[in-house]
């Protein structure tokens, strides 16, 4: 229906007299701008973005020819045009175009019907004022030669324009700037001359509420080669208002006027036009992707690194974990995830995929308790829900037997876990045990203690027997008396391997009663030898055994090494069991702090 209608405004043009083939019409309404009608802007659209306008516009007097005898004549008085343009975003370009259609013109050479010069045209944006201070863009249009009018309405060839463009946002307006160059067949008409052309334009628009519009426009053209007299420098003046009547249709109405003469430049310009463009603002979901480019425009993108151009929320990636106490998966437990809009079940370590809810998680599992908690799916980035299962402990029993060396039951013998010191049993006697490891502690009096280390399974019966050896050391109220001698070289002050065991001794008991606090370690000789020499071999055997203990993480401040070589015998005489008993280590307490 459209090309029948262009064809019949063709073929019912009425041909006036001979006219200079160039175009006297400076408005040509912008198919890309989105706050302006005349002035392009370097908004960058989204991606497959369209729209298109029918503008209707009048012009009075665009072409006024003074002719050499100082007449004027209005060979262009009248103009009533209609336009149709349009274009769609396709990735980084902008592409449209628009086609003129003349609905009726007047003026001294004959009123006239048709077609005007079609164009195509494409932008590319560099800078985009979303992301940067000022928006940069480039538009290129082609001119064809397509007017069916006789009148100065066409160029009579094709052209072409280059134009640069610069905008930035002020607030909530924007106000942009366009210097280009218009190539135009060369005319020449007495002392008028037209050929390419500089065109400068300055817009500015800026929303009136939530639904309308204002602008205003100033836009102006001059020859390349100069100012040229007759052609003059016009300059045009537009205001203009715009109105959305439904979401994606807007009206508006603007006028304007020639601020100077010359060709192009009307005494009155009115316009109105009806526009298809979608809102660029709408997001009625308010995800941040614009509804024209939303997939899902109730829904809200959960920006979770997946997809999130689309404006549809992605499922979160969920893996549900059954562990045990130490933090390990439990392999063959089981559950449930309930409570929530997509009920599942399956076993320790299953993969789901849920949009964001809460849900109660079960789970049981073989020789765990059955637990259950709250969580909550997050829209995002995936995760992990963890349940943690208590093992279900089942007592063992633990019967601890005492014996001698002689296999003999020992009287008096007590043994306690070493982790509950509070509670002592008698020998022989049963407990019930939480399975695990323990270690249990041996004592009797005359006999030297043990510490004995075992597991306990679930359920299970272990038997510790214990058998104590006869103690080789005594704590008394004043002494450590030793059951056996230390025995050293012969005339030296080291110890033979034969009293480690002994010394070991006496270091475990002083390590167990820190309330001893100072132990004097006296050496003694025989008789046989020289005094002196005595006293000194003495006393470096006590240092010695404070060595050996001090090793053996006893205090050195506890420890007071004396040596009195043969001055203070047990027994007086002669002879090697005289002597035997002479020679000897003894151990005195100097020091003892009381105890409750």
């Amino acid at each position: 229906m459209m090309w029948t209608l262009l064809t019949g405004l063709a073929m019912a043009q009425t041909t006036g007299g001979d006219a200079p083939a160039l175009d006297s019409q400076l408005f040509r309404p912008s198919a890309s701008a989105v706050r302006t009608w005349w002035t392009h802007d370097a908004t960058r659209l989204p991606n497959r973005y369209g729209s298109a306008a029918f503008t209707l516009h009048y012009a009075k007097d665009p072409f006024l020819w003074e002719g050499a005898e100082g007449t004027v004549t209005p060979l262009v008085s009248d103009v009533l045009a209609g336009s149709l343009a349009g274009g769609v975003q396709l990735g980084p370009l902008w592409v449209g175009g628009e086609l003129p259609l003349l609905l009726r013109s007047g003026g001294a050479l004959g009123g006239e019907t048709g077609l005007g010069d079609a164009s195509v045209q494409a932008k590319a944006t560099a800078l985009d004022h979303d992301d940067s201070p000022v928006g940069l863009a480039l538009l290129g249009t082609v001119v064809a030669p397509t007017a069916t009018v006789q009148t100065s309405l066409g160029r009579g060839g094709f052209g072409y324009e280059l134009e640069a463009i610069v905008d930035r946002p002020i607030g909530p307006a924007l106000l942009a700037f366009n210097l280009g160059l218009h190539g135009v067949p060369d005319r020449q008409l007495e002392n008028l001359t037209w050929g390419d052309r500089v065109v400068a334009r300055l817009g500015a628009g800026a929303p009136l509420g939530d639904r309308a519009e204002a602008s205003l426009e100033v836009v102006g053209s001059t020859n390349l080669a100069g100012l040229d007299g007759a052609a003059g420098v016009p300059v045009e003046l537009l205001a203009g208002t715009a109105y959305r009547v439904v979401e994606d249709v807007e009206v508006a109405v603007g006028a304007g006027t020639g601020l100077t003469g010359g060709i192009g430049a009307p005494v009155l310009r009115a316009m109105a036009a009806v526009r298809y463009a979608p809102p660029l603002a709408v997001d009625r979901d308010g995800d941040g992707v614009p509804d024209r480019e939303d997939r899902c425009r109730t829904e809200p993108e959960d920006r979770d690194g997946t997809e999130d151009a689309d404006g549809c929320p992605e499922p979160t990636r969920v893996t549900v974990r059954i562990e045990g106490p130490e933090g390990r998966l439990v392999g063959d437990a089981t559950w449930t995830l309930a409570g929530g809009p997509e009920p599942a079940e399956g076993v320790s370590g299953d993969v789901l995929e849920r949009f964001g809810a809460s849900y109660e998680l079960s789970a049981s599992a073989p020789g765990y308790a059955t637990a259950t908690r709250k969580v909550t799916v997050r829209d995002g980035a995936a995760q992990d829900l963890v349940l943690t299962l208590d093992k279900i402990v089942v007592p063992g029993t633990l019967q601890v037997t005492i014996t001698d060396g002689e296999e003999q039951p020992v009287a008096a013998a007590r043994w306690w876990l070493v982790e509950s010191p509070d509670e002592v049993f008698e020998g022989g006697s049963r407990a019930k045990l939480a399975p695990g490891a323990h270690a249990v502690r041996v004592e009797a009096p005359g006999f030297r203690p043990q510490t004995v280390r075992f597991d306990l399974e679930q359920g299970g019966e272990q038997a510790v027997a214990v058998v104590l050896d006869k103690a080789l050391v005594e704590l008394t109220a004043e002494r450590l008396v030793i059951k056996d001698s230390i025995y050293f070289e012969t005339g030296k002050a080291r110890i033979k391997p034969e009293s480690f065991e002994l010394l070991e001794e006496v270091a475990q008991t002083l390590r167990e009663h820190d309330e001893v606090r100072k132990v004097r370690i006296e050496g003694h000789t025989d008789a046989r030898g020289d005094a002196d020499m005595n006293r000194e071999l003495s006393r470096a055997r006590a240092a010695a055994v404070v060595d050996f203990l001090t090793e053996r993480e006893v205090e050195r401040d506890r420890l007071d090494p004396v040596g009195f070589g043969e001055d203070k015998p047990l027994v007086e005489g002669s002879g090697e069991a005289v002597w035997s008993q002479n020679r000897r280590v003894d151990f005195f307490i100097v020091d003892r702090q009381e105890t409750d």
